[in-house]
């Protein structure tokens, strides 16, 4: 669903392209128990849609537990059919733990 062009930006100015998300992913860094969104709201205007809400993530990084609570806006462009996340932005509610 991410675009050639997504970027993902947090509250501490890093940002992390499409390659290296699915990098990550692919290498299991982060084992995820629990990944809910909460609050959600979108809204669509012609070919784009932003959808924002909070939410909240456990699981296992570095074998380390941790849980953590984001704002997060979502950015998505129609192209060639389909829905494409192009831009995710998170922001910390709570320190993570």
């Amino acid at each position: 669903i991410e675009d050639e062009s997504f970027v993902r930006s947090d509250d501490s100015g890093a940002s992390l392209g499409r390659a290296d998300d699915l990098g990550e992913l692919a290498a299991h860094a982060v084992e995820y128990h629990l990944y809910e969104n909460r609050e959600q709201a979108v809204q669509v205007s012609g070919g784009s849609a932003t959808v924002s809400g909070v939410c909240v993530v456990e699981g296992l990084a570095a074998e380390r537990p941790f849980k953590q609570v984001l704002r997060f806006t979502d950015t998505f462009a129609w192209r060639n059919g389909a829905w494409r996340a192009t831009r995710e932005q998170l922001v910390q509610l709570e320190p993570p733990r």
